[in-house]
């Protein structure tokens, strides 16, 4: 129950910039001959956002974005630095 709660909350700011990125914004981030969209709009599905958080905690490295640059910096630095150290120390210190 401990991790389910702490993926769930780990997928609330996920979710959150999804749905508060305006689609011009996101698609800036997509190369112009490009033919996919953002991947942000992924994390709109609580399902992805959840994985996304419980793969950071866990340290497992997988992803729900497909195409990490297309996310942003600020989401790329939450996802691939918060999450995994974190993670990393807690499974340290549960060792």
């Amino acid at each position: 129950m401990g991790w389910l709660s702490i993926a769930i909350m780990g997928a609330i700011p996920f979710v959150i910039i999804a749905y508060i990125t305006p689609d011009e914004v996101a698609q800036k981030y997509v190369p112009a001959v490009a033919e996919y969209q953002s991947s942000i709009f992924y994390f709109k599905n609580p399902l992805h956002a959840i994985f996304e958080s419980m793969s950071g905690f866990t340290t497992t490295g997988l992803s729900m974005a497909l195409h990490v640059p297309t996310i942003g910096k600020g989401l790329y630095y939450f996802i691939g630095h918060i999450f995994n150290y974190w993670g990393e120390l807690v499974l340290l210190f549960c060792l």
